[in-house]
């Protein structure tokens, strides 16, 4: 049983649903990806079906993605993406590209802190 929910943030609305399993997801466009963390910004999951090397059939993959709002346009996670999203936050950047040596890296969950250490940094970059 699926249960519809709006996501609203400072007075906005987003389609958006909650499952059973109690995982929220964020329709969008002609997807719908699942929410991982809302601090500071909205990190999203979704397995695409994506072509992974030039004339090769379709594969199905884990894709990350990212919006500075619950209602601003979701985007692919890379390093210049995150980058252009936060043009002013020079101190993001810096350490984006101390701790992050591949965009596929910029997904690090850490246990310890029981995060995202692409959260950790930004949070940090705002000190």
């Amino acid at each position: 049983m699926l249960t519809g929910i709006l996501l609203i943030t400072f007075g906005f609305v987003s389609d958006s649903y909650q499952n059973r399993n109690n995982k929220i997801y964020r329709l969008y466009g002609k997807g719908e990806y699942q929410v991982l963390d809302s601090a500071y910004f909205y990190l999203y999951y979704s397995y695409e079906q994506v072509e992974k090397v030039k004339g090769k059939s379709l594969v199905k993959t884990d894709e990350y993605f990212f919006s500075k709002t619950a209602e601003s346009p979701i985007i692919l996670l890379t390093a210049e993406n995150l980058k252009k999203a936060f043009p002013d936050n020079l101190p993001f950047h810096y350490a984006i590209d101390a701790e992050f040596k591949r965009d596929q890296d910029l997904i690090a969950y850490d246990p310890y802190y029981k995060g995202y250490k692409l959260k950790y940094i930004y949070n940090r970059s705002l000190k």
